[in-house]
C-alpha cells in the first residue's frame, strides 16, 4: 500500500505531460481561446457601447442648450425658442 505522500506524487506525475511540446501546445491553446473570448466580448460590448455613447452625447447637448432656450423664452414663445436653437 502506498502512503499518502507517494500517492500525491504519483498523481502529479501522471497529470504532467512528458513531452515539452505538449505543454507548449496546451499553453498556446489556452492563450488562443482566451484571446478569442476577449475579442468576442469586445465585439458584443460594441453593440451596447454605441447606443450608450449616442445617448450620452444627446444628454450633454440637451444640457448645454437649455440655458439658451431659457434665455430666448423670456422674449419669445417656448416653441419658437426651441425651433430657433
Amino acid at each position: 500500500m502506498l502512503s499518502t505522500s507517494n500517492q500525491g506524487d504519483r498523481l502529479t506525475k501522471d497529470l504532467a505531460p512528458s513531452n515539452p511540446w505538449t505543454t507548449r501546445l496546451l499553453y498556446l491553446r489556452i492563450i488562443f481561446i482566451s484571446v478569442l473570448l476577449i475579442g468576442i466580448l469586445f465585439w458584443l460590448m460594441s453593440f451596447v457601447i454605441v447606443p450608450i455613447l449616442i445617448l450620452l452625447v444627446a444628454a450633454l447637448l440637451a444640457y448645454a442648450v437649455v440655458p439658451v432656450i431659457d434665455l430666448l423664452h423670456r422674449v419669445l414663445p417656448s416653441a419658437l425658442a426651441i425651433v430657433l436653437v
